[in-house]
C-alpha cells in the first residue's frame, strides 16, 4: 500500500498496483469521472484519494458507474478541503522546522 506522508506524487503504476487494478483502469475512470489531466505523468495525493475513493465506490460498495459518479460528486469537495488543509499543515511544519533551525 502507498505511504501517502512519505512522497507526494506517485506514478500511475505505483497506483494501479497499490489497488490491484491495471492502469487501462485507473484511465478509464480518470476519463469517466473528469479528473484532471495530470502533469508529468504522475498523481499527487488530492489526485490518489480521488482515485481511492472511485476504487471504494466501485469495487467495494458495488456500485454501478452512474451511482458511483453522483456519489463522486457528492463527496469530491471533502476530499478537496482535506488535502488543501494537509498541504497547508506540512507548509506550516516545514516552516516552524526551518524557524528552529535557526534558532
Amino acid at each position: 500500500m502507498l505511504n501517502q506522508y512519505n512522497a507526494s506524487r506517485f506514478t500511475v503504476e505505483e497506483v494501479a498496483q497499490s489497488l490491484d487494478v491495471s492502469m487501462s483502469l485507473l484511465r478509464f475512470w480518470e476519463e469517466e469521472f473528469g479528473l484532471p489531466k495530470r502533469r508529468n505523468g504522475k498523481m499527487n495525493r488530492l489526485e490518489t484519494a480521488e482515485i481511492r475513493l472511485i476504487h471504494s465506490l466501485i469495487q467495494d460498495k458495488g456500485l454501478t458507474l452512474e451511482d458511483a459518479k453522483m456519489e463522486f460528486s457528492r463527496q469530491r469537495p471533502h476530499l478537496e478541503v482535506r488535502y488543501k488543509v494537509i498541504e497547508n499543515l506540512e507548509k506550516t511544519r516545514e516552516n516552524l522546522l526551518n524557524l528552529k533551525d535557526k534558532l
